[in-house]
């Protein structure tokens, strides 16, 4: 290869990457930004839903957290300064306390810390001491989930994420993941084919309760997320005896609802 020739590779590499990189950048941004224009004009049970979409999203950016804190702080006010809960608010308000948690940012212990010593409800009270206790479970989820190494700009952001749960190897993080699906209620196709694959793989070789519980909760995710595709597989696992029982009686389950 002749002097420039390297030039021109040399050039190539110090400008494509950083266009990658800002552009990476670029949608991370516009993913916060969009959150959080949502958030200004979400209300009701749309509210409960972005806020579980947040949750599962695997962001931890301050400026998306801080409009959570403010949006809880309201409420908790509004539900304070009236002699009647209001049941829409209250459900709010339990569903933002699980987002905040999920930032992984222990500066907003002090925020739950106050709905625990100043809630009159106890769903607040109780919602907001169990998140209290799993910052650090989001702080390792969000670090698994924020690896955007092997990101593909043929899948959306939230896919890789899930992806990147699914290949990790703790099974904490592989049926966070079943679940965050399964709340959603959908999931790409590549998602739907590495669960199949999986399954596949382990149905018969189970080395846990927790692994059992995962693959019945890949079972009920392919299930609800895909039921025609998959109907046959998940009949042929029902009538496996050789699958553990458990597995079986939740995927039965999920292919009469």
């Amino acid at each position: 290869m002749n002097l420039q020739s390297n030039i021109l590779l040399i050039v190539f590499f110090i400008f494509s990457a950083p266009a990658f990189s800002t552009d990476l950048q670029g949608q991370l941004e516009a993913e916060v930004n969009q959150f959080i224009t949502e958030l200004e004009q979400t209300e009701g049970n749309d509210l409960v839903n972005l806020s579980n979409r947040i949750t599962s999203s695997g962001l931890s950016e301050t400026r998306l957290f801080d409009h959570v804190k403010n949006i809880i702080l309201t409420k908790h006010t509004d539900i304070m300064s009236k002699s009647k809960n209001e049941k829409v608010v209250i459900r709010q308000v339990v569903a933002l306390l699980r987002t905040l948690a999920s930032s992984g940012n222990d500066e907003y212990s002090s925020t739950l810390e106050r709905l625990v010593r100043e809630s009159s409800n106890r769903s607040i009270r109780n919602r907001a001491k169990h998140v209290m206790s799993k910052i650090g479970f989001y702080q390792q989820r969000n670090q698994l989930m924020q690896n955007l190494e092997g990101h593909s700009n043929s899948q959306s952001l939230h896919t890789t994420r899930i992806l990147n749960l699914l290949k990790s190897d703790n099974l904490i993080m592989n049926r966070f993941a079943a679940e965050e699906i399964f709340r959603a209620g959908s999931a790409a196709p590549v998602v739907q084919e590495w669960i199949a694959t999986r399954l596949k793989r382990d149905l018969h070789n189970a080395e846990s309760k927790l692994h059992i519980d995962t693959l019945a909760w890949y079972c009920k995710v392919l299930g609800l997320v895909n039921k025609p595709k998959y109907s046959e597989f998940l009949k042929e696992i029902v009538k496996d005896k050789s699958v553990d029982s458990k597995i079986r009686k939740h995927t039965k389950k999920i292919l009469k609802s």
